[in-house]
């Protein structure tokens, strides 16, 4: 039963503690605030320096790819070669079953 007396006198000191030492709190708390704001601004250029220099990357490669194509000239592929290209890529496929009419020819 005694539970909710000692919490509230725990409360009640810190309390008064708080209140005698609001300056140094006070301070404290700015400072903290201050250190924060700093480290969010150097966090922020940072992260800004990283996006431009992905930038300029991704640009480079778009030129360098632009550049080949541009060089590249590609001929149309004939039946054949389309028919090659869509071969399945399994190693062991199963053989088409050969009717009596291919067989006799």
């Amino acid at each position: 039963m005694a539970l909710p007396f000692i919490a509230g006198l725990a409360l009640g000191a810190l309390g008064v503690v708080a209140y005698k030492n609001r300056d140094s709190l006070k301070q404290r708390g700015q400072d903290i605030f201050n250190q924060a704001k700093q480290k969010g601004e150097t966090l922020k250029k940072d992260i800004e320096e990283k996006i431009v220099s992905t930038k300029e990357k991704f640009e480079k490669k778009d030129s360098i790819v632009e550049d080949k194509e541009i060089k590249k000239t590609r001929k149309p592929r004939t039946t054949k070669e389309k028919a090659e290209v869509l071969k399945p890529k399994r190693k062991y496929t199963r053989k088409e079953k050969t009717t009596q009419t291919e067989v006799n020819e």
